[in-house]
């Protein structure tokens, strides 16, 4: 894992205390902050320095179509996955959109650090961004972990 703080918490918890634990870590604080974000985007007309805006509300629309289908997938593959330890073949589909995510969430990212514009909703948008990548990290690593 690339996080190895997290990596030390999910191997202290038990099955059952992992899936609340991830729900409460991650899918639930990442639907509120995407839905937060999606509000901001919508009230910004004009770019608050040298970023491109434009840019930044479009890819964030694929970003946030994609990771609507991810969390909404794997919340019910990951309770499977944490109890029994099983992997079905919907990881497959999963771990393709979840690349795809990251992709996006790439681009996002170099969109945001190409700028020297800071707000709110930007620093909301970095913050989802990692949160992402440490929910597919965990993934990953469940998996790894079954097979």
């Amino acid at each position: 894992m690339n996080n190895k703080q997290i990596e030390i918490i999910l191997e202290s918890l038990k099955p059952d205390e992992l899936h609340g634990y991830l729900l409460d870590t991650f899918y639930r604080p990442i639907k509120v902050i995407k839905d937060n974000i999606d509000r901001g985007l919508k009230n910004m007309k004009l770019p608050i320095a040298d970023e491109d805006l434009t840019k930044i509300k479009t890819t964030f629309m694929k970003y946030e179509m994609i990771i609507d289908y991810n969390l909404s997938s794997e919340e019910n593959m990951l309770k499977e996955l944490i109890t029994t330890n099983n992997t079905s073949n919907d990881f497959v589909e999963v771990l393709k959109s979840q690349k795809k995510e990251m992709d996006i969430a790439n681009v996002l990212l170099d969109v945001l650090n190409q700028s020297k514009a800071t707000c709110q909703v930007y620093e909301l948008l970095r913050q989802l961004l990692y949160k992402t990548e440490d929910r597919i990290d965990i993934t990953m690593h469940l998996l790894n972990k079954n097979d």
